[in-house]
């Protein structure tokens, strides 16, 4: 098995990992290479190779995107509970925010005197 050298992809949009998908791709690299030893070794026609290839690779896609899909919609779920929570205490944000405006309010009139 020979080793590939891990570029860093921090910056490019559309990358993401977690160990789920890191176990995903090792698993897909490895049954690949297992695939083209066996056929390899019996002799196997370019066209069920392929075929093989095809059913695997769409397998890995899908799940790869499922994959993605947990992971935004975990983080979208975090971000609507919390905003869920703020506005079950809008009680204390409503009376802080009429107390800075009374206050703004206040201050100008003093002001124009």
């Amino acid at each position: 098995m020979k080793k590939e050298a891990k570029i860093k992809l921090e910056n490019v949009p559309f990358y993401f990992t977690n160990k789920k998908v890191e176990a995903l791709e090792n698993a897909f690299s490895l049954f690949i290479e297992t695939l083209d030893e066996y056929a390899l070794n019996n002799n196997l026609e370019q066209s069920q190779i392929a075929s093989i290839k095809q059913l695997v690779i769409e397998t890995y896609i899908n799940k790869k995107a499922s994959y993605f899909l947990e992971q935004k919609l975990a983080n979208i779920s975090t971000y609507l509970g919390n905003a869920i929570n703020i506005t079950g205490q809008k009680t204390n944000l409503e009376s802080g925010i009429t107390n800075v405006f009374y206050y703004k309010n206040n201050r100008h009139l003093v002001h124009n005197d």
